[in-house]
């Protein structure tokens, strides 16, 4: 499942999907972008993955992909729902999105 932060938004995904989600901001110069879960640290299972910045009409996309580990075990996958927010600093402005992903186990 790929997923691509336009708003604050809440997302159900199943255990056994492949989940990633992109969060782009833009600025100039390039923002810092971190990713946060409820407030901290992301999950041991949740890997940040930078993709290529994009120049365009002199603002630069930065790009940064949570990845949850398809290694870890559907108990540690179920234990990452919660809050993940975005956020991107430019000269001391700060912009943030946010997005609540619920996982969940499907029993077949």
């Amino acid at each position: 499942m790929f997923i691509k932060i336009l708003s604050n938004q809440t997302v159900t995904a199943e255990i056994q999907n492949d989940l990633n989600v992109l969060c782009s901001i833009r600025g100039r110069p390039a923002p810092d972008v971190i990713w946060q879960y409820k407030g901290g640290q992301l999950p041991d299972v949740v890997t940040v993955i930078s993709e290529s910045d994009v120049i365009n009409n002199k603002l630069i996309t930065v790009n940064r992909r949570l990845i949850w580990s398809t290694d870890s075990t559907l108990d540690q996958r179920r234990t990452t729902s919660g809050l993940y927010t975005c956020i991107g600093n430019v000269d001391d402005k700060e912009t943030k999105q946010n997005i609540n992903i619920d996982v969940q186990c499907k029993f077949i």
